[in-house]
């Protein structure tokens, strides 16, 4: 943005305490008076403040929100499950891959018929339940499949 006379107009960060183009300063609406401005505090400053904010405040706070409205247990019901099942999944034993954020730790698996918890499992096998849609007479045809085409390390057929 500039001025009448084509120079560039700046404003001050109260937070980094330097000067910026308005672009880089968030739009905010202020109710009283009906209109738009622009905040005091730079983007970079805000996000910067928003993230530190979040890692002193909502530590497991959004993630026991979760877990309530989803399945009805507390993050304190979800890390006694963990500890009873030592921190690794109840189907393939193995702890939880930290492969994005998703992925760092055990998934509740529940019944998607009554909605009941069963357990906690890593991601391949909650996904590889899903794909055969919780049926287990699709996962003994999906063994027996598995059995009739076993072959031998040696041989290629």
């Amino acid at each position: 943005m500039s001025d009448l006379f084509g120079k560039e107009v700046k404003k001050f960060c109260v937070d980094c305490k330097d000067f910026f183009p308005l672009t880089h300063f968030a739009r905010q609406y202020n109710k009283k008076v009906a209109r738009w401005y622009r905040g005091s505090i730079c983007k970079l400053c805000r996000a910067r403040r928003c993230r530190e904010w979040n890692a002193k405040h909502s530590k497991g706070k959004l993630l026991n929100q979760n877990l309530v409205k989803n399945f009805g247990i507390t993050l304190e019901q979800f890390n006694a499950m963990l500890a009873s099942q030592n921190g690794v999944c109840v189907i393939c034993g193995q702890p939880p891959e930290n492969t994005n954020q998703r992925n760092h730790r055990l998934h509740v698996d529940h019944c998607h018929t009554c909605g009941a918890v069963r357990s906690l499992l890593c991601s391949k096998c909650n996904n590889g339940l899903g794909c055969f849609r919780d049926d287990p007479a699709l996962l003994l045809k999906a063994i027996s499949y598995l059995n009739a085409h076993t072959h031998n390390p040696g041989s290629r057929s």
